[in-house]
């Protein structure tokens, strides 16, 4: 059971890490932009009250993937990426580990990791919903 705790612990610590990384990096980029200027934020602001949604929105990974497609990279893309890989962190973490219980031939902790996996993607699935 060690190498499986080893392996979860890990695989949670550079998730975070790589996700507080990329957050961080998206949100330098949009200050670089002029992102952080009161004009900016003003026009936000009433694309938010109005009718319309705003552009630097992302509801989706389908358009998390676009903004990170075009050139150049959309910052706050980058910052959604950075959420996702958090969100997903714990479901690739619980796969690692079901791999490691299977191996090592317990049944039992294999049987918890997979309703637990399956519970991750279940809520993922239904939530993200597009």
């Amino acid at each position: 059971m060690k190498a499986a705790e080893v392996l979860a612990s890990r695989v949670l610590f550079f998730g975070g890490v790589l996700s507080v990384a990329l957050m961080t990096l998206g949100m330098v980029g949009f200050a670089v932009r002029g992102g952080l200027e009161p004009e900016f934020i003003a026009e936000s602001h009433r694309v938010e009250m109005g009718a319309a949604r705003s552009p630097a929105v992302f509801v989706s990974v389908t358009e998390v993937a676009r903004g990170l497609g075009r050139w150049p990279v959309d910052p706050l893309a980058v910052v959604a990426s950075g959420v996702l890989l958090l969100l997903v962190t714990p479901a690739i973490s619980v796969a690692s580990v079901l791999v490691v219980f299977l191996r090592g031939g317990d049944r039992r902790y294999a049987f918890v990791a997979v309703v637990l996996l399956s519970a991750l993607l279940v809520s993922l699935v239904l939530v993200g919903g597009r």
